[in-house]
C-alpha cells in the first residue's frame, strides 16, 4: 500500500498526489529525472549514469550520461559494428556488450577504460545479461540462449527451445541486491 513516503513507488494505474499527474512508474521516473524526486539527493543523482548503444550503421557507438542528461559522452566508437546487447556486471563493475557486427563480446569499465574482448566468435547476438560467473546472450543464428564463461570466454552451455524463433531480450534477477551495502 502506498503510504506517501518518498521511497514507495506506486503500482501501475495508481495515482499519487504530487507525482506529476501521470500514472505508475513512468510518472515516478519522470519526476526523478526532472530533479524533483525526494528519494534522490542532487549529489547522488549526479553519480547515477545511463548507458546505451547506438546502432547507427555509419558510426555505431556506446554512450553514457547522468540520469538528468548532463555529461553526455561517447565511451566506445572504434572497432564496433552493431552493439545489440548491453549489460552491467555488478561484481566486476564492468560494462559489457554483445556486438553482432564484430561478433565479439567485450567489456570496459564504465568510464571507457580497460576495454577487452571476452569472446571473439559469437554468431548473431541480440541481447545479453551478466549473471554469476557467466554471460548469457540470445543468438539469432542459433535461435537460442548461449552461456559464456566470464573468466575464460569459453562457451559453456546453450538452451535451444523446441519451437525455434528469434529470441529478443534476456534478463536475470539476483535473489538479493549485489551492490547493496549493509
Amino acid at each position: 500500500m502506498d503510504n506517501g513516503s518518498p521511497g514507495v513507488i506506486p503500482r501501475c494505474g495508481q495515482r499519487r498526489s504530487g507525482w506529476s499527474g501521470r500514472k505508475g512508474l513512468c510518472g515516478v521516473l519522470r519526476r526523478c529525472l526532472s530533479r524533483r524526486c525526494p528519494a534522490f539527493g542532487e549529489q547522488r543523482r549526479k553519480r547515477l549514469n545511463l548507458y546505451w548503444t547506438d546502432w547507427n550503421r555509419e558510426a555505431p557507438k556506446i554512450e553514457t550520461s547522468t540520469v538528468n542528461g548532463d555529461n553526455r559522452r561517447v565511451l566506445v566508437h572504434t572497432d564496433i559494428g552493431l552493439p545489440n546487447g548491453l549489460t552491467f556486471d555488478p561484481f566486476s563493475k564492468l560494462l559489457c556488450w554483445a556486438d553482432a557486427g564484430t561478433k565479439h563480446l567485450e567489456c570496459t569499465f564504465p568510464d571507457g577504460s580497460g576495454r577487452r574482448v571476452i569472446q571473439s566468435n559469437l554468431n548473431y547476438p541480440f541481447s545479453i545479461v551478466s549473471y554469476a560467473n557467466h554471460f548469457y546472450h540470445t543468438d539469432w543464428r542459433r535461435d537460442g540462449v548461449i552461456a559464456v564463461n566470464k573468466e575464460t570466454g569459453s562457451f559453456t552451455d546453450e538452451y535451444l527451445p523446441e519451437q525455434r524463433s528469434h529470441l529478443y531480450g534476456i534478463t536475470a534477477v539476483y535473489p538479493y541486491c549485489p551492490g547493496a551495502r549493509k
